[in-house]
């Protein structure tokens, strides 16, 4: 099974409390992915879903929950291939 792509940390902090250029990574923070998801349930939000979009056997709260991540997968695959 492969591993999920993150896209890496969206905000990581470093220590810089020992001054010089060792900064070491303390907190990644939330992942890129989240960050992505979470901006797009925001928008997703601001619109009224017609409940007959919502699968039978769903909460219209997981159908966005599950949307929002879908969109961030696209965001960074998208991402990916401007990179390359």
């Amino acid at each position: 099974m492969s591993k999920q792509n993150d896209g890496g940390s969206a905000f990581p902090v470093f220590d810089s409390a020992r001054g010089g250029m060792d900064y070491q990574c303390y907190d990644p923070g939330m992942t890129l992915r989240d960050r992505f998801a979470g901006q797009a349930l925001a928008g997703h939000l601001t619109h009224a879903i017609p409940i007959s979009t919502v699968p039978e056997n769903m909460l219209p709260e997981e159908y966005r929950a599950q949307w929002a991540y879908r969109q961030a997968d696209a965001m960074i695959a998208e991402r990916e291939k401007q990179n390359d």
